[in-house]
């Protein structure tokens, strides 16, 4: 029953530590859970700053916009008022044409008044000649004088001057004389001799003919002048209509701009807000592998911690067990009981578990250090053999060269002595020949020598044999040494070919050793390739790091600026770092006070969910206003939005309005000017008409005067008379026409100055309803005023309360965070006390299973012993002659055991070397990391850095869109494009220096892998050998156990009435400790359900969490895709311009302020303008009927 209760125990304690451990991880997962909150939270605060930059930016835009309408509007009010300055200066001008015209119509009328009293003159003279005619037929029938004189006067009048006359009457008609035609068939002479008669003397005509000269030039300048004016001022208004049309189009186009900027800025906003949230996540992703590799470390410390408790707890149960492990060999002496030879080895195995566990820990240290030591060693003795075989390389190819040096040398000197042979064997060859010839010489003259000379010549002939004989000595002489020297010369040539021979061996044994040392070394010089790689990578990666360097030297100068805003921050972080200092001290002071707060714990959970669902509901109440809040400033913003677009639709149409408004002025100027063009055709055909009337008189004069001639003359003629009256018949008709044309043209006159004078009163009228204009807009624009005022006062208030909302969310969140503090502190206090609950409830389960075994050991020496006793007689005999045997066996166990507590050592020594070198790998990886950290927190300032110059240099494109063009604009985006180049060349190269540092860190991770894995295999072959040594040591001590235990037989008898009755009382006592470790036992599974419900509770809790970060990481993902499409869009960015921008940015948002009230002002001019629009555009609906009516009733009188 005991063996099953405790074996339940092991079974609950089993789970209650599995459970245990699963809240651990739990408890873990939620405290990462819960950082993650907080920085996401940090995350929602730079978006919501980041939301009201884009907002002021977008303000920004839209007050530029209102800047750029209004500068707008000032420039069509600047244009209207010219427009207004042209209109009066083209009414003055109608009012100097109507007075001009005024005068004219008044010159005419009283020159069809002269007309009609010359006419009426010319009635009474007709009148007198018709008496004068009778008279004279009464006086012709009384007389005939003869009238050949006086026709042939006549006819000549009328033939010789007809050319003249014709040639006056061209001229007159061309200048368009108002003067009295020369008739065809009268003279000057004759005409002057006529007005002589009638009282008009030269001077007379002279002054009238300067009259009507004067008159004449007078009017063709006046008519040229009119001209003039009419052509300048319509040259003028042309001008002007293609100044509004350009302008117009230039306005178009400035909006157009404007809109392109405002969505690109736009684009940037996203841009830059995706950016941000990207670096945002990247630091939570750096912090979350931080946290991660901090607790895998705990953890490490923890297992470390927990492995050398397990270690001292197996020391303790050596240590207990060490003095009964030779007792136990006493069950174990005679060979034919079978039931105690296993009990004996089940409990050998069974002891020998804690032995293997805290011997397999030693192996393992120890095969650590061995393979550390060994690696050490393979790499001094792969780099001592590279040495040494290099400086024997060094030798034997320095052997080899001066051995060939020799050998080449030796040949050289050989070939010269050689060469000196030849030519010394050519110079005797050359020599006998000559004597040769000399002998045949000799012979031939000789025998051709007269008898007369031959004793003389015999005389020469000893003489020269002589010579020859010696000569001949002397070269036998120098050749017999030549042949010496040959063979002297050919034994050294022997000698040297056997030299060169064994050099060409020692050379060909030398050229395989360096093949094979070439073979080596080309291995070697792979190796040394790849090191070197490996090298020139390091040191691509030291450039790269040396060129950052320098860039981040530049850019320290403008860290430097945002060092002083990061004061501020620094004095924060600082005031934050004392309270965390006092809270840890607090954290210390509560670990004193732990045994009290545990009791009080649930009490302060419970108050903790209660508040945190208060939180959590006060939380969703806060996000539901701010979303209420943030939807009722988009609603807003829209409403503003639609407003603007309202405000651009109503000046589009104002602008269309005052167009056909220009159009109708113009279109009534052209009618006035046609008109006036065809009542001056009108008046010039009058007077041509008058004119030609005033011919026919002067024509009818002359008849008239010829006819009395001849009625004076007696003559007398019929058909003349009916002529003259059917002439004169049609003089009265045509003067009655004449008459009716004029009546016509003084009423068309007429008629003409009622329209001007209706259109004097319109233009009044006109100019009263623009004053009245004028006056409203000065109303309207002060209730403006009082509404921007009024404007400013609800910002001032919304910006108070966000402010206020601000304040109450960073107050919320410190409370937050002391929450979690506090939550953070009793988590870490719980995990305390349950590693000291797990840590007793192991000590105890060992206990336990002493206590049982030492039960079960006790039990059985108590029946070996009883079972021993009785033999003890018969084998005390034998007994004696097997001690000497085992005496000797056990010297030589001994000196076994010696050697394997030596090797066992050694093993320990290699197990701590290897664990020192897997630390220092440890720390130098920790190290590495932390490097590669700070490496990524300066790319991700660069990034930073070049980001907000992107942004910048985008800006400044943008508003060099609108003004800069030609080749500054090219030359700008040249230098854009550079330096845009300069960027992403720079990223790339970043980008592929970390991809080489992480496939270096790869590399290395598999490296410490495979060491891993062979320290392992070694590890686990060190731990066959060893149980294999174990098992070999068993049989032997089992022996010596065997024969010890026939020594021991009669102490054990009287020792175990002595233990049986400390086994009672220790029995007794383990009794009352199972007891009491029942009762810790369930203690720990209430404290463990209490801590599952506390975990299910936080998993409820995550679960919201998980939500919340899910909705989040949605809005991450739609930033990131902003944060790519600037990243598009920003290409073309210039970087120079990012500090000039700061400066106008600074300025924009000054003037904001300002050009808020101005487009308010605006607004109001705007409206107020509409309103005189409206007017004016009724008024001239009116004008335009009454220029209608007037119109029907102008054709009405010309038809």
């Amino acid at each position: 029953m005991n063996l099953i209760s405790g074996y339940q125990l092991e079974r609950e304690i089993s789970e209650s530590t599995s459970s245990l451990r699963r809240s651990k991880e739990r408890i873990s997962e939620l405290e990462q859970r819960v950082s993650y909150m907080e920085k996401e939270l940090l995350s929602a605060k730079d978006a919501a700053a980041a939301n009201e930059q884009r907002l002021g930016a977008e303000l920004s835009t839209v007050m530029k916009l209102a800047e750029l309408h209004k500068e707008s509007s000032s420039e069509w009010s600047k244009k209207a008022g010219e427009l207004e300055g042209v209109i009066k200066a083209l009414e003055t001008h109608l009012t100097q044409v109507e007075d001009d015209y005024k005068e004219k119509l008044g010159k005419e009328t009283l020159a069809k008044s002269d007309l009609e009293m010359e006419v009426a003159n010319l009635k009474q003279k007709i009148q007198k000649c018709e008496l004068d005619l009778e008279n004279s037929r009464k006086s012709g029938e009384m007389s005939l004088v003869p009238f050949t004189n006086i026709a042939a006067e006549p006819a000549n009048l009328s033939d010789t001057p007809m050319k003249e006359m014709s040639l006056s009457d061209d001229v007159n008609r061309n200048d368009l004389m108002i003067v009295p035609r020369v008739p065809s068939g009268v003279s000057g002479t004759a005409l002057a001799a006529s007005l002589l008669r009638d009282g008009w003397s030269l001077a007379k005509i002279y002054e009238k003919y300067q009259e009507a000269t004067d008159a004449l030039r007078h009017e063709r300048f006046g008519r040229r002048h009119a001209e003039a004016v009419l052509e300048r001022v319509l040259h003028e208004i042309e001008e002007k209509a293609e100044l509004i049309l350009d302008e117009r189009a230039e306005h178009e186009r400035m909006v157009e701009a404007y809109a392109l900027m405002d969505h690109k800025l736009q684009q940037a906003l996203l841009e830059h807000d995706n950016f941000e949230n990207t670096i945002r996540n990247l630091k939570s992703e750096l912090k979350r592998w931080e946290r991660d590799h901090f607790i895998a470390n705990k953890e490490i410390d923890d297992l470390q911690k927990q492995v050398a408790v397990l270690l001292k707890e197996c020391q303790d149960v050596q240590l207990r067990c060490g003095s009964s492990v030779p007792i136990v060999g006493h069950g174990a002496a005679s060979t034919s009981i079978s039931n105690g030879m296993s009990n004996a080895e089940n409990n050998n195995h069974a002891h020998m578990t804690f032995n293997d566990i805290n011997g397999l820990v030693q192996q393992n240290v120890q095969l650590r250090n061995k393979v550390h030591m060994l690696s050490t060693d393979l790499e001094n003795k792969g780099v001592e053999l590279r040495e040494s075989f290099q400086i024997e390389l060094k030798r034997i190819t320095d052997d080899a060269a001066s051995r060939v040096e020799k050998v080449m040398k030796k040949s050289e000197e050989q070939a010269i002595m050689i060469e000196s042979l030849h030519r010394s064997v050519a110079m005797y060859r050359k020599l006998c020949e000559e004597q040769q010839k000399t002998r045949s010489s000799i012979e031939n003259i000789s025998s051709n020598l007269q008898d007369d000379g031959r004793n003389d010549l015999m005389v020469l002939f000893e003489g020269s044999q002589e010579i020859s004989k010696k000569t001949h000595e002397q070269v036998s002489e120098r050749a017999r040494k030549l042949d010496e020297e040959l063979t002297k010369l050919r034994t050294e040539l022997m000698s040297l070919r056997s030299e060169r021979d064994k050099a060409v061996l020692e050379a060909s044994f030398a050229r395989d050793r360096l093949n094979g040392f070439m073979a080596e070394i080309d291995h070697q010089r792979k190796e040394a390739n790849s090191v070197s790689l490996r090298n020139a990578e390091l040191m691509h990666l030291v450039v790269d790091y040396e060129k950052r360097l320098r860039e981040s030297s530049d850019s320290m100068q403008a860290l430097e600026e945002s060092s002083r805003k990061l004061s501020m921050e620094v004095s924060i972080l600082k005031h934050e770092k004392e309270i965390l200092v006092k809270s840890e001290r607090r954290s210390l002071d509560e670990v004193n006070s732990l045994s009290e707060r545990v009791h009080r714990l649930q009490a302060t959970i419970d108050t903790i969910h209660t508040t945190d669902e208060v939180q959590e509901n006060a939380r969703s109440m806060e996000r539901r206003n701010q979303q209420e809040y943030i939807k009722r400033l988009e609603r807003d913003w829209a409403e503003l939005k639609k407003e603007v677009q309202e405000q651009r639709d109503h000046v589009r149409v104002l602008t269309l309005d005052k167009k056909n408004a220009f159009e109708g002025c113009m279109k009534q100027v052209e009618d006035m000017r046609q008109e006036l063009q065809s009542s001056w055709k009108a008046s010039s055909d009058a007077e041509a008409r008058a004119a030609v009337a005033e011919a026919k008189c002067s024509d009818l004069e002359v008849k008239l005067k010829s006819k009395r001639i001849i009625f004076r003359d007696g003559g007398h003629d019929n058909s003349a008379v009916n002529e003259v009256n059917d002439e004169l018949f049609r003089l009265k008709e045509e003067l009655e026409k004449c008459k009716e044309e004029a009546q016509a043209n003084n009423n068309y006159m007429l008629q003409y100055k009622e329209i001007a004078n209706s259109n004097e009163v319109a233009l009044k009228q006109m100019e009263s309803a623009y004053q009245d204009y004028k006056t409203e807009s000065e109303m309207a624009k002060r209730s403006l005023e009082d509404e921007i005022a009024k404007l400013r006062s609800k910002l001032s208030e919304f910006e108070k309360s966000y402010v206020m909302k601000c304040e109450e969310a960073a107050s919320a969140i410190e409370v937050k965070e002391k929450d979690i503090t506090t939550l953070m502190n009793d988590i870490t206090i719980l995990r305390n006390e349950v590693s000291q609950k797990v840590s007793r409830i192991e000590n105890l389960e060992v206990e336990l299973a002493s206590s049982k075994s030492a039960l079960d050991e006790q039990c059985k020496r108590w029946r070996s012993a009883q079972d021993n006793y009785e033999r003890q007689v018969i084998l005390q005999s034998e007994t004696i002659q097997e001690l000497t045997n085992t005496s000797k066996q056990l010297s030589s166990l001994q000196q076994e055991m010696a050697m394997l507590r030596q090797t066992a050592d050694a093993h320990k020594a290699e197990n701590d070397a290897l664990r020192t070198s897997g630390e220092q790998e440890k720390i130098e990886l920790v190290k590495e990391k932390d490097e590669a950290l700070r490496k990524y927190s300066e790319l991700n300032d660069q990034n930073k850095i070049l980001h907000n110059r992107l942004e910048a240099l985008h800006i400044r494109l943008a508003e060099q869109e609108r003004g800069i063009a030609g080749l500054s604009s090219q030359r700008t985006d040249s230098h854009g494009e550079d330096d845009l180049h300069g960027v992403v060349s720079y990223l790339r190269r970043s980008k592929e220096i970390a991809e080489t540092e992480i496939s270096l860190l790869k590399q290395e991770k598999s490296r410490l892998q495979i060491e891993l894995e062979s320290a392992l295999k070694s590890s686990k072959e060190a731990q066959d050998l060893l149980r294999s040594q174990a098992d070999s040591a068993r049989s032997s001590m089992f022996k010596d156990e065997e024969f010890k235990s026939l020594q021991l037989q009669v102490r054990e008898i009287n020792l175990l009435r002595e233990s049986n009755i400390q086994l009672r009382e220790e029995n007794r006592h383990n009794f009352e400790e199972c007891q009491k470790f029942r009762e810790e036992v369930n203690k720990a599974k209430i404290e463990a359900e209490r801590l599952n419900k506390i975990l299910l509770e936080k998993q409820v809790y995550a679960e919201v969490c998980t939500k919340d970060l899910d909705m989040k990481k949605t809005e991450i993902a739609n930033l990131n895709q902003r944060i790519s499409e600037l990243v598009e869009n920003s290409r073309g960015v210039d970087l120079n311009t990012y500090e000039t921008m700061k400066g106008e940015l600074q300025n924009i948002k000054s003037t904001l302020r300002e050009n808020s009230v101005e487009l308010e002002r605006a607004k109001n001019l705007l409206s107020e303008r509409d309103i005189a629009i409206r007017n004016l555009d009724e008024k001239l609906a009116g004008c335009q009927s009454e220029l209608g009516a007037r119109e029907k009733k102008l054709n009405d009188v010309e038809v």
